[in-house]
């Protein structure tokens, strides 16, 4: 029997995720995005979704859940999504995957938490 996380779940642990993103924009010399690097940091709060889940918000569960999430089919996409969006907000539109992510998962009592490290560079000739 294979463990995974379903789409569906997925995408509501994202959206109801408080989402931080710190960094910088290095501007093209035609007004556009030159390059963006920084810091997504997302916080699953197990206990914000624990009326519509089966297993309990826990430790134990979001332990279980940080373990599978990096193979979750849409993990990368959702990450790239959040991360697109929080540089829109800063007035740097990109494409979400345009943005390269390396990742790192803990765990804090009942919280997952995501820091994804990003960067995005203008592309040749742009």
């Amino acid at each position: 029997m294979r463990e995974y996380i379903p789409r569906a779940a997925l995408e509501l642990l994202f959206r109801t995720a408080e989402v931080v993103f710190e960094g910088d924009v290095a501007w093209a010399e035609d007004g556009g995005v030159g390059a963006v690097n920084g810091t997504v940091m997302v916080t699953i709060d197990l206990v914000t979704v624990e009326g519509l889940c089966r297993e309990p918000a826990d430790a134990a569960t979001a332990v279980r859940l940080a373990e599978l999430l990096p193979a979750a089919e849409g993990f990368l996409e959702a990450l790239q999504g959040l991360a697109a969006r929080a540089m829109a907000s800063k007035g740097a539109p990109v494409a979400p995957e345009r943005v390269a992510i390396d990742t790192k998962i803990r765990v804090v009592a009942h919280r997952i938490l995501i820091d994804a490290d990003m960067s995005m560079r203008a592309a040749e000739g742009s």
